[in-house]
């Protein structure tokens, strides 16, 4: 509810202010919100879900998100190139944005020395035929990305720890 929304963006508020790095990972779930994928955007529940995720976006240092989730949210046009989805993220103060792409390559933009890098990270699909169940994929990912961060690897080099980690859960 409500309450639970703006616990969760004081929680990230005061973490960013006492100094500590604040990490989000989008993982839309559309159904949780209560709207069919694909609702159009007058509906409240979508209109609910952007306005949190926008709060969360200020507070946030590190976005990890699918071009998925924020063409549903933001009705992009699916040709809307990823670096435009990085833009709106930076321009909320967000200094890492990590997009994925299903199975293609992740796109990862952030601020290094006052300038904007952006890159884009290859990855190597796990064949059909060794794919386990993906539940917990994108955990893994975050989790690997997250790692690399904390032990002062560079945002490509943590989005291939986190892709490595993904196709690992993806063979389980």
């Amino acid at each position: 509810g409500a309450k639970d929304q703006d616990k969760l963006i004081e929680i990230l508020a005061q973490a960013r202010r006492n100094g500590k790095v604040t990490a989000l990972s989008t993982n839309l779930r559309s159904g949780l919100w209560g709207f069919s994928k694909g609702a159009e955007l007058p509906h409240p529940l979508k209109q609910e879900a952007l306005s949190v995720l926008s709060k969360a976006l200020e507070h946030s240092d590190i976005v990890l998100a699918s071009i998925a989730d924020e063409q549903e949210l933001k009705f992009y046009d699916e040709d809307t190139p990823q670096y435009e989805h990085a833009k709106r993220m930076h321009n909320c103060g967000v200094k890492k944005v990590v997009i994925t792409d299903g199975p293609r390559d992740i796109f990862v933009s952030w601020q290094e020395d006052g300038a904007l890098k952006q890159e884009w990270v290859e990855i190597f699909p796990v064949k059909e035929e060794e794919r386990g169940n993906e539940a917990g994929l994108g955990d893994a990912f975050t989790g690997g990305f997250l790692l690399g961060d904390i032990t002062g690897k560079s945002p490509p080099e943590s989005a291939r720890i986190g892709a490595l980690m993904g196709a690992t859960a993806l063979k389980c």
